[in-house]
């Protein structure tokens, strides 16, 4: 059982890695939405300084109620910047640190 669950794994990852579906890929996104992920990183790194940390919910929350930013984007925004080793998780993803 074991042994198909990592023959699954590694074909639905290679599928996913060349019809860009990967998260923090941007390629599938509308000119629109890649914007607003776009605007929505450069709001999380003005809002996260360097060093600090905050609850992954209270990023969400701001961004999402106050800010009025898709869900999607905010997440996705989040996805890319830990992509590029911009921010970490800690805490079961429940807290970002911002370390670049």
């Amino acid at each position: 059982h074991v042994a198909e669950a990592i023959r699954l794994f590694k074909v639905s990852t290679l599928n996913a890695a060349s019809t860009g579906e990967l998260p923090g890929d941007l390629s599938s996104l509308g000119s629109d939405q890649i914007r607003e992920v776009q605007a929505v990183e450069e709001q999380i790194k003005r809002r996260v300084p360097i060093g600090s940390t905050v609850p992954q919910k209270k990023i969400l929350d701001e961004f999402v109620a106050l800010q009025g930013y898709s869900q999607f984007s905010v997440r996705k925004a989040l996805q890319v910047l830990l992509n590029r080793g911009e921010i970490r998780y800690s805490n079961q993803q429940k807290l970002v640190q911002r370390i670049h």
